[in-house]
């Protein structure tokens, strides 16, 4: 196997300290990276990013390697999905590279995992899921024994936030390995997921302690260059090379690959279609991708009974060796999402000839300058739809997309991508370059974040306040129902045992004619004074 050389560089020094570095590095002398860490991990589980402050000019989390023989990567499964994709091809070109290419993921091999090119060893990590603060141990004593058994040099991470990154990445480094945070989506992920814990809103204060940040646009680039002194930007590789012949562009289907994910906001298709269906009557639109059952279920019911339902189909998740053919045979590709950080099916769809509408995302790689590409305002589904149904009815207008998206990603596939990880892994190997902690940017980046999380965090113990007062009620409520069906259970015996007494019944005899004379007094009065 070959190897990446330092080009004459020598280590550097940093200083800075569990209240400062010295402390930090005296915690690493006295006791082994296995037992320090997960102590660590105790104290500051709950915010890292105190840690990394403290950490980051450590000399013991100082690179050592001279060279990069071996790299190892670290995503969270290798199922269906565009980050796992990524990860796949990652390991593939590395091979090609002449380096030694380890896996780690949380999870064991799965039947619809990606197939691993031959020469990549995989090792499963007890996974982060549904880690605890006292449960951290076992997990970095299998990455520190798998990093020295072997002889790891550099570590990649496809995943880029969980609640353990900040120790993997100490974990790693107290071993002089330096890491890298492969970031896959835009940064605006840290504020627009609805889904995403408040705790981790200040995560990229914690990315200042990798020794680089690799993302996908110059947008991104900017912003991460806030947080860490070594940000580069590359291309996804695309592995559905432009085949010999374009689509050919003569019906009037529209494909939409992706998960059925908030993420990719499926539902927002609907109501581009409603539009669409109006003025190109038989367009029909492929939802192909592994589902949210939720989200599915929900837009399936908001198409029953609508002119829409055989206008959307369902078509589930397909093979990789089969998307060729659907790219192939549409006649269009619309993408809704509110956010992307590359989109493979986006790249895929121009490699294939297919015109593109997107609602805007105007600092991905693909789309910038791109004239294969319509751009529309996000949520924009009257303009999303006209702009579909000139592609459908238009085919020298939608011949002449094809061709100009066929044109720039020829541009994208001959990028030096080789080239491009060399550079990225000698620069691990530079000396030591402190982040940009101690700056006013910095400082101000810093507050902002912390004071972010501060506010998800009021918000959702106000949440939690809320539902555990609706829970109170709930249950008092219940507890209501309870004993007045234990009350009611009582009279309706009393009522059995006097109903069914001797006594009731000798009385009912004994008192039957006077109850009989009674009657008719009562209804001839009524009678007399009506």
């Amino acid at each position: 196997m070959s190897s990446i050389e330092s080009e004459g560089v020598s280590d550097g020094s940093g200083g800075e300290s569990i209240s400062c570095p010295a402390d930090f590095d005296k915690l690493l002398a006295e006791h082994t990276p296995e037992a320090a860490i997960p102590l660590l991990a105790q104290r500051y589980w709950d915010k890292p990013s105190e840690l990394i402050r403290i950490a980051n000019s450590a000399r013991s989390l100082r690179t050592t390697r001279s060279e990069i023989r071996t790299v190892a990567i670290f995503f969270h499964a290798l199922g269906i999905g565009g980050g796992e994709r990524v990860t796949r091809d990652l390991t593939n070109l590395w091979l090609n590279m002449g380096l030694n290419v380890i896996l780690l993921t949380n999870v064991k091999p799965g039947e619809d995992d990606f197939e691993l090119p031959e020469g990549v060893k995989r090792i499963v990590l007890p996974t982060f899921v549904g880690m605890t603060k006292d449960g951290y141990a076992p997990r970095c004593k299998r990455l520190l024994d798998t990093l020295q058994e072997n002889a790891v040099d550099t570590l990649v991470f496809t995943h880029w936030f969980s609640d353990t990154l900040a120790f993997d990445i100490i974990a790693a480094r107290s071993l002089g390995i330096s890491t890298f945070l492969y970031i896959q989506s835009s940064f605006t992920m840290f504020f627009l997921d609805s889904d995403m814990p408040a705790r981790y809103a200040d995560i990229p204060l914690q990315y200042e302690l990798a020794s680089g940040i690799i993302c996908l646009s110059e947008m991104d680039r900017l912003f991460w260059s806030n947080f860490n002194s070594n940000v580069m930007v590359t291309n996804n590789p695309i592995t559905l090379e432009p085949p010999d012949e374009a689509a050919a562009l003569q019906g009037h289907t529209i494909i939409w690959p992706a998960r059925l994910h908030v993420d990719k906001c499926p539902e927002r298709v609907i109501p581009i279609m409603f539009e669409l269906v109006r003025r190109v009557p038989d367009a029909q639109l492929l939802l192909i991708g592994p589902e949210d059952q939720e989200i599915a279920d929900r837009m399936r019911a908001a198409l029953v009974d609508t002119p829409l339902e055989d206008h959307i189909v369902f078509c589930g998740p397909q093979r990789e060796q089969d998307m060729a053919a659907f790219y192939q045979s549409a006649d269009a590709f619309l993408l809704t999402s509110e956010r992307e950080g590359w989109s493979l099916a986006l790249g895929e769809a121009l490699a294939t000839g297919l015109p593109c509408v997107i609602y805007d995302l105007p600092y991905l790689t693909l789309v910038a300058g791109n004239k294969g590409v319509v751009r529309v305002a996000q949520g924009d589904s009257e303009a999303a739809a006209n702009a579909l149904a000139r592609i459908l009815t238009d085919k020298t207008y939608a011949r002449g997309l094809g061709t100009a998206g066929r044109a720039f990603v020829e541009g994208i596939i001959s990028y030096d991508y080789e080239g491009f990880w060399h550079s990225c892994f000698v620069s691990s190997l530079e000396p030591y370059r402190p982040a940009p902690s101690s700056s006013l940017n910095a400082t101000m980046w810093s507050e902002l974040l912390c004071a972010y999380r501060s506010h998800l965090e009021n918000l959702e113990q106000s949440h939690r306040q809320a539902i555990l007062r609706q829970q109170t009620k709930v249950a008092q409520l219940e507890a209501k129902v309870i004993s007045l069906e234990a009350q009611t259970d009582d009279l309706r015996s009393a009522f059995r045992k006097v109903t069914g007494s001797t006594s009731l019944k000798v009385g009912l005899v004994f008192t039957y004619v006077p109850r009989i004379i009674k009657g008719a007094f009562l209804r001839h009065r009524a009678t007399r004074f009506s």
